[in-house]
């Protein structure tokens, strides 16, 4: 089972940092951070606008291991931070609650689209 579980936290760690999903490029964004505090994530903002990029900073001085590899899965985002690649940049394009959480599921926080 340790190997299993060392396996599968490894693939995360040694994966590609880049983002997967519905990324943007340029343009003025929505800027929030991603921290980790009392055991779970914590977004300074919790709601953006619709239709305009967002960018999430991840707070790397708080955020460590597992939680590093970040996920929104209702938009299909993917992104193992490190310092120096901490930043996730998309476009929401339809309002509701969206779940950010880790590779594991461990740390998870709400951002609401309106």
């Amino acid at each position: 089972m340790g190997i299993i579980i060392l396996s599968v936290v490894g693939i995360f760690f040694l994966r590609d940092s880049s983002v997967t999903g519905n990324t943007v490029i340029d343009g003025d964004s929505q800027d929030i951070t991603l921290s980790y505090s009392s055991w779970n994530y914590a977004l300074s903002d919790n709601t953006v606008n619709a239709g305009e990029p967002v960018t999430i900073t991840v707070d790397t001085s708080t955020v460590k291991g597992c939680y590093k590899s970040v996920s929104i899965p209702q938009l299909g985002i993917s992104k193992y931070v490190r310092e120096g690649d901490n930043q996730i940049t998309f476009t929401p394009t339809k309002p509701g609650v969206y779940t950010i959480r880790c590779s594991m599921g461990m740390a998870t926080t709400k951002l609401t689209v309106v």
